[in-house]
């Protein structure tokens, strides 16, 4: 959220960017910390979150290997999309702009990141 926030307000307060010309960017992948660099598709990671609300920090152990520990990184659960979508609603920018967007789940989905930003974004 924080580096959200960070560049919506460098390009507008600093390069002078007018507010409703500047999106916020949401990815719907996820990376794997550490090396080598891998990300994986928001709907690879489901099935570890069956009602669609991956956190943002994950960490798993392989149970066939318990000292081999991976930790991902997604920046979009539920709770930080909904404040990066009110943060520019609030502040008058542009709106969300997603990147791949094939790495979700069809929209006929509850479990949608698309259903849900359209949710978030259509909320009073």
């Amino acid at each position: 959220y924080t580096g959200f926030v960070k560049w919506l307000e460098l390009y507008h307060n600093e390069l002078g960017v007018p507010r409703e010309k500047l999106f916020g960017g949401v990815g719907f992948y996820i990376k794997k910390q550490g090396k080598p660099k891998e990300t994986y598709n928001y709907r690879t990671f489901i099935d570890w979150f069956p009602d669609g609300n991956i956190p943002d920090e994950i960490t798993r152990i392989d149970p066939v290997d318990p000292e081999n520990v991976k930790k991902y990184r997604f920046n979009n659960s539920h709770e930080t999309l909904s404040r990066k979508i009110q943060y520019v609603k609030d502040h008058g920018y542009g709106g969300i702009m997603i990147w791949a967007i094939n790495h979700d789940l069809p929209m006929s989905d509850d479990r949608s990141m698309l259903r849900f930003v359209h949710h978030e974004v259509h909320k009073k």
